[in-house]
């Protein structure tokens, strides 16, 4: 059984609140934090989702990807407790 990260279970409240997205990538990296991606979610989604990890005592950057096909893409890097 896979073990799910405080994370992807805020992302996945987050999700159902503003009823946007319906997938959710969930990457570890090098450095121990996890990239968290919502296709569907842009800036305005990031950000209101950074400070529900704040109200949840998580550390997070919102992070700013290169375009694809003239769309601006986001991640979110998150600090695990």
């Amino acid at each position: 059984m896979a073990y799910i990260t405080e994370s992807t279970k805020l992302a996945r409240r987050h999700m159902k609140k503003l009823n946007k997205g319906n997938h959710i990538f969930n990457d570890r990296l090098v450095d121990g934090r996890r990239s968290v991606k919502v296709p569907g979610w842009r800036l305005p989604e990031y950000q209101s989702f950074q400070q529900m990890l704040k109200g949840a005592g998580f550390e997070s950057e919102i992070v700013d990807l290169p375009e694809y096909r003239n769309v601006r893409r986001n991640r979110i890097h998150i600090t695990e407790k």
